[in-house]
Order: structure tokens, then C-alpha cells, then sequence
């Protein structure tokens, strides 16, 4: 197993080997990101690992995320698009994780709200697993060539005792954007 994990290591590490592409961060004034600046939202199901996948995302670029439920978006959410409203700029939520996570129906009713409520895209990133699905958002948000630090996390199941660990290494740490093997 330790062998396994070396090599999963390195396979990382070697994607990961020339030049960075990362997004702009929101305007930071002080400690406090002005939210009428931010064009992307993170949105991931509360309790899944995409969790610590999409902290480690936020804390390292300044995009914003949002955990919901599997079928079921958090009261008030879609309003915040609304003109004036707190996400009223926003122009792509970015659905981290596949249907086993964010149901099809929570798709669609956030296209639906970009279509008919604000003006903004939905996209799906999702692996075949967990290590895919961090593989395919580091892609997605910092290029093919990204440079820079990951964090590998072994993590078994998919809700633990170890899940709360891992979200809270990836909020607090500078570690780069968490990859679960």
C-alpha cells in the first residue's frame, strides 16, 4: 500500500510539473473580499470529500464555495442572484463532484436560476472518484501545467470521522489544493 501511494504521489506531483495558469482572485480590501468582484462560486454537497477538495481551492485562489445538499440548494441561495443581491455578479457556478454527490435535479435548478434569475453559467466537474474529481478542478481552475503545491490526503469512504479532519486541513493549510487518495 505504501508503494501505491508513493507512486500516486509522484504521478501527481509529475502532472503538476511546468508553468502555472491560476485565476484572479477577488479584490481583497484588507481582510475582507468585496463579493461584488467575484464571477465563480464553488458549489458542493455538505459532508462530501468535493468538501476538502473545494476549500483547499478557496482558501489557495479566493473563489468562494457553497455546500448544499444533494438534491436540495440552501435557503435563500438562489435570491443572493438576484440584482443587488450578494452574488449578484456572478457569471458560473462551478458544480465540484458527479450526480452521486449534487443530484441532476440541483443541476437544473441552478440553470434554471441562471437562465430565468441572473445571467449565469453552470458547469460540472467531476472524476470517476474523489482523486479524479481534485485532478479535474485543479485542471479546470489553474491549467494542465499547474505548478505549485498539492496536498495528498489518504482518506477511505466516502463520510468518516476523518472527513472533518481533512476539510479542516484544507481550509487552514497553505499546503496547495487537497488531492484525497
Amino acid at each position: 500500500k505504501a508503494i501505491v501511494s508513493i507512486f500516486v504521489f509522484i504521478l501527481v506531483i509529475s502532472f503538476f510539473s511546468s508553468g502555472v495558469i491560476a485565476p484572479s482572485p477577488p479584490v481583497i480590501d484588507g481582510e475582507d473580499v468585496i463579493i461584488g468582484n467575484i464571477d465563480t462560486i464553488i458549489y458542493y454537497e455538505c459532508g462530501s470529500i468535493d468538501g476538502a477538495i473545494a476549500s483547499s481551492i478557496s482558501h489557495d485562489s479566493g473563489i468562494p464555495s457553497v455546500c448544499g445538499e444533494h438534491d436540495e440548494m440552501p435557503e435563500g441561495f438562489l435570491e443572493e442572484f438576484k440584482d443587488g443581491g450578494l452574488y449578484g455578479n456572478v457569471e458560473e457556478i462551478v458544480i465540484l463532484g458527479g450526480e452521486a454527490v449534487i443530484s441532476s435535479e440541483a443541476e437544473q435548478e441552478l440553470e434554471t436560476a441562471g437562465s430565468v434569475i441572473a445571467d449565469f453559467e453552470v458547469t460540472r466537474i467531476e472524476g470517476t472518484t474523489a482523486t479524479g474529481t481534485a485532478v479535474e478542478a485543479v485542471e479546470y481552475f489553474y491549467g494542465p501545467e499547474m505548478t505549485g503545491e498539492v496536498t495528498i490526503v489518504a482518506y477511505e469512504g466516502d463520510y468518516d470521522d476523518s472527513y472533518d479532519e481533512v476539510l479542516h486541513l484544507a481550509a487552514e493549510s497553505d499546503g496547495g489544493v487537497v488531492i484525497p487518495v
